[in-house]
């Protein structure tokens, strides 16, 4: 089935509304507690969106601005799908790269990496470093990407799943290098405008500052991590950050476009993405992908190492884990199908569907506004979408 996004009532597509109503206290209690200034979510099913709405504050220093259901969110890592992977399945199905493709025949600076493929990064198997500070050794894009190139492997390419933003970022250089068109520009033009999500995008202008959710008072997530690596970096921010990325390579290394992080969006226009990969490619009579590559994009290409990936999304993960290497934990809760996928961001951002159940839920916080607050990964997430689970009659 075809739906296209509508206002409705829960009852009409079979959703309880004292569980939606549970689900919302969840996260007015994460504000009563702290955990988190505020919150947009929608949670759809069959097309019908039953609850859209927005709690708590936007920004809370240096002052204090409401959330609203149109506020826009950096959404960190989500980038990765709603502009990167994405943007690599339409040129798969153009036939201008295949996944196996090995990382020199496009990126001849990454010498002694022919054992890599781009499937390898698209599914974080690629064996780079999981993160680095590319801004301490390089001041372009062009040296990021060469330093990139040149790091090595941390382990055999295919052996195990370790997440990685560096694999992520050149996916982004990647796509400029087979198009020539930079990354920000080609989902724009191949994915946001032709699907209508008028409020997605990288690099946002100042007008719509007023309508962002902030994010840390400085990047003082990264300046530890980077100071635990022994990296020296002296043009550290210490703003509240509004409408200029919180990831540290995306802005300093890659001046706001990057593949892994960059893009700028709300729940609704999420909301968007997410029905077209439930409706099987297509949207409001928009056909972006054939559904054999949505189905091989949602479904699991890493078993069996541990931690499931599609060709983007992170899968449901349906075993348990010891190795340390593995995320811990379940982003969308416990109750959702084995056939649910989607993805988070740092700063506090979710998008999961359920194509089971026909169910699209977004979550959307500014979690690390003005102070990273990790306790939202276990204490709210999670209970969030066991709550949206719960009210599926």
């Amino acid at each position: 089935m075809q739906y296209t996004l509508r206002s409705g009532r829960p009852e009409e597509v079979g959703l309880a509304g004292d569980g939606l109503h549970r689900a919302h206290q969840v996260l007015a209690q994460a504000i009563d507690r702290g955990l988190i200034p505020g919150a947009v979510y929608l949670v759809a099913r069959y097309g019908v969106v039953a609850a859209h709405a927005a709690l708590g504050q936007a920004m809370l220093e240096p002052e204090v601005r409401p959330m609203s259901v149109h506020t826009s969110f950096d959404l960190a890592s989500i980038t990765k799908v709603v502009a990167t992977t994405t943007s690599l399945l339409i040129l798969a199905e153009q036939g201008v790269v295949s996944f196996g493709e090995p990382l020199p025949a496009h990126f001849p600076e990454a010498v002694g990496k022919e054992h890599v493929t781009i499937g390898d990064l698209l599914l974080h198997t690629s064996g780079l470093p999981a993160w680095l500070p590319l801004y301490a050794m390089s001041d372009s894009p062009e040296g990021a990407v060469e330093v990139i190139c040149r790091s090595p492997l941390e382990f055999t390419p295919g052996t195990r799943v370790q997440y990685s933003c560096l694999g992520m970022i050149l996916l982004g250089e990647l796509i400029r290098r087979l198009t020539g068109i930079p990354l920000d520009r080609f989902a724009q033009e191949n994915l946001y405008i032709p699907l209508g999500m008028d409020d997605t995008c990288f690099l946002p202008p100042p007008s719509r500052r007023t309508r962002i959710a902030a994010t840390e008072r400085g990047n003082q997530v990264e300046k530890l991590m980077a100071k635990q690596g022994g990296y020296q970096f002296d043009r550290w921010r210490e703003h509240v950050m509004v409408g200029e990325v919180n990831d540290g390579n995306a802005h300093y290394a890659m001046r706001g476009v990057s593949g892994n992080a960059g893009v700028f969006s709300t729940a609704r226009d999420l909301a968007i993405l997410g029905q077209l990969f439930l409706n099987g490619g297509s949207y409001g009579g928009v056909r972006l992908f054939s559904p054999l590559t949505v189905q091989a994009a949602t479904a699991c290409q890493t078993y069996p190492l541990p931690a499931e990936r599609g060709w983007g999304f992170a899968i449901r993960p349906e075993r348990t884990y010891t190795e340390p290497w593995v995320p811990s934990g379940r982003p969308a809760g416990e109750l959702f199908s084995k056939t649910a996928y989607g993805h988070s961001g740092f700063t506090g951002t979710c998008f999961w569907m359920d194509p089971l159940h026909g169910l699209l839920v977004v979550l959307l916080t500014n979690r690390i506004h003005p102070a990273a607050d990790g306790r939202f990964n276990y204490l709210v997430r999670p209970r969030f979408f066991n709550a949206v689970a719960g009210s599926v009659l």
